[in-house]
């Protein structure tokens, strides 16, 4: 059986050994990702619920066994059991999935090195750039997921520029806490970390564009101004 991929940090991408998939069914991709991040057994009620929340409940099973005919098509069979009440992915489907991929990595924050494979495996926002029309629930699922993401790669970014700062590797500290900064410029704590790298450095002129950008950031969406602390590293 060849190896399934499943790229769901960033827009999704399906490979089987290496050869990605193309399709334009966007229930199908969300179907297969769903079973493949939840890893359990799903009803077929449930999933039709999920997915086609305006059909009656006939027509939205009818909808469901159509869509995994085509994930069958797609993926070849004996990737999905299927039984008249249940739907998962096989055991044997021999799933690669970066979501559980990086997650793994991001377990221990003093492994370095396992981070930073993790963060490069986050390409961008779960299921960035997916939507489907008229599934509410699956928009809130998908919602949930990019944020657990991002919380996870925050931490992981927090941990490699303090770990490699503690190292006195500056520069590769500087570039992980500039791509936390960049996903989330309002967050002060990443900010300050930024500035106090710069200012170990001794690049004081970056220290203060970044608090100055730090703090356009700040009053062009929030209109606060930045917190004592970081004004207070800005001043030393």
């Amino acid at each position: 059986m060849a190896r399934l991929k499943l790229h769901l940090l960033g827009t999704p991408r399906i490979e089987l050994d290496d050869t990605a998939v193309s399709t334009d069914r966007r229930k199908a991709v969300a179907l297969l990702a769903y079973l493949a991040v939840s890893g359990t057994p799903h009803s077929r009620e449930a999933l039709a619920a999920l997915l086609w929340p305006e059909a009656d409940e006939s027509s939205g099973l009818a909808y469901l066994r159509r869509t995994l005919w085509e994930l069958n098509q797609m993926l070849g069979e004996g990737r999905l059991e299927a039984d008249r009440s249940q739907i998962t992915l096989a055991a044997e489907a021999d799933l690669w999935l970066d979501l559980r991929q990086a997650l793994a990595r991001f377990a221990d924050p003093a492994d370095l090195a396992a981070l930073a494979d993790g963060a490069a495996l986050v390409r961008g926002g779960f299921m960035a750039g997916f939507t489907l029309r008229d599934a509410p629930a699956f928009d809130d699922w998908q919602r949930f997921q990019a944020n657990q993401v991002q919380h996870a790669l925050d931490g992981a970014l927090d941990a490699l520029a303090a770990g490699h700062a503690a190292r006195g590797a500056w520069e590769t500290a500087v570039d992980h806490a500039r791509r936390r900064v960049a996903l989330d410029p309002l967050h002060e704590p990443a900010q300050r970390q930024l500035m106090g790298l710069y200012a170990q450095m001794g690049q004081k002129s970056a220290a203060l564009q970044q608090f100055e950008a730090c703090a356009q950031a700040l009053q062009t969406e929030l209109g606060i101004p930045p917190e004592p602390e970081t004004r207070a590293l800005y001043e030393q």
